[in-house]
């Protein structure tokens, strides 16, 4: 017996853990953006807590991040 597709009018990703444990690729793939942007690697666990407010967030939050102090600092700047 054949079946035909069904039509699908969406797709739901769901990046923060909800469904899918995703935090280490998500945690993988922004310190890859913080180590070609020149900045030291981080932790998972601190990559990971950043997560929640979207990525644009998140990118700030990881490449603002200053390892002296263990907190986010200035975000870099958006001009060039």
């Amino acid at each position: 017996m054949t079946t035909a597709p069904l039509p699908v009018d969406a797709v739901i990703f769901d990046l923060d853990g909800t469904l899918v444990d995703s935090g280490a690729d998500i945690a993988a793939a922004a310190d890859h953006a913080r180590r070609a942007a020149g900045l030291s690697a981080l932790p998972a666990a601190v990559i990971i807590g950043y997560v929640g407010d979207g990525t644009r967030r998140l990118m700030e939050r990881v490449l603002a991040h200053d390892p002296a102090t263990g907190r986010p600092g200035r975000p870099p700047s958006s001009a060039a």
